[in-house]
């Protein structure tokens, strides 16, 4: 999942582990709750940290928290890596701004997310995944309404609910209910091209309900915890492009 678009964003916290992209010969400032601040051409931003963004230009590519480039950058301590990522300079530079005016076909996107999970994740040994923490999160995957049911999620791995937290938390470094929150987002976005073409009308809640929020005011506040006030989304042209398959 990627946004691309003008300006950064104000104090909101990241949904995915995320690759953060400036302009090409430009840098993003990235100030972080607790005080570190980073200036770099890419960033590495684990999800759940709370940050501030200033920027012309951005791309933030999103990477699902359980695959080899997500789980890379959650356990990353130190953002100050940030400055010496190998990242696909050539074929950014290349897409960049189609990618900043939506005017770009999904096969573009693909080879560029994948180019840059490479380089993120080169020489890096993949970590192992619990195969129960794997089971929970199809589940979630496949059944993201309503509230998170840890009874039900623990006993498909016939476990606790408190050892199904520890389990989860310990292998993706993010907690459930922030795993849960990013799989709605993403069935939401789905959902939203499916039936309108990406072209969202953000005073509807048919979306909201399809991604399996309880209510309207839980979805609403869970996209302004993420991408900042809501009068500020509302004030955005946004078009979603399907990049599942090229």
């Amino acid at each position: 999942m990627i946004y691309a678009g003008p300006g950064g964003f104000e104090r909101s916290e990241m949904l995915a582990p995320a690759l953060l992209l400036a302009e090409p010969g430009a840098s993003i400032s990235c100030h972080f709750d607790g005080g570190r601040e980073v200036s770099s051409p890419c960033i590495k931003h684990p999800a759940g940290k709370w940050s501030t963004a200033t920027a012309t230009n951005i791309v933030i590519v999103y990477f699902d928290p359980l695959s080899f480039a997500g789980r890379a950058i959650q356990t990353y301590s130190d953002n100050s890596e940030a400055r010496s990522i190998p990242f696909a300079t050539s074929i950014y530079e290349e897409y960049f701004h189609q990618l900043i005016s939506g005017n770009i076909n999904a096969r573009e996107v693909i080879a560029l997310v994948q180019k840059l999970g490479e380089d993120l994740t080169k020489g890096v040994k993949p970590p192992h995944l619990d195969r129960r923490v794997a089971i929970v999160a199809n589940d979630l995957a496949e059944n993201s309404a309503g509230r998170l049911d840890l009874k039900r999620l623990s006993a498909l791995i016939s476990t606790s609910p408190e050892r199904l937290r520890h389990l989860f938390k310990s292998q993706v470094n993010m907690t459930l209910s922030k795993y849960k929150s990013w799989r709605q987002l993403y069935t939401m976005s789905c959902h939203i091209l499916r039936t309108c073409g990406g072209e969202y009308d953000w005073t509807t809640s048919p979306a909201l309900q399809q991604a399996g929020f309880y209510d309207d005011a839980h979805g609403y506040r869970t996209l302004s915890q993420y991408f900042g006030a809501r009068a500020s989304l509302t004030e955005l042209h946004l078009n979603l492009v399907d990049c599942t398959e090229a």
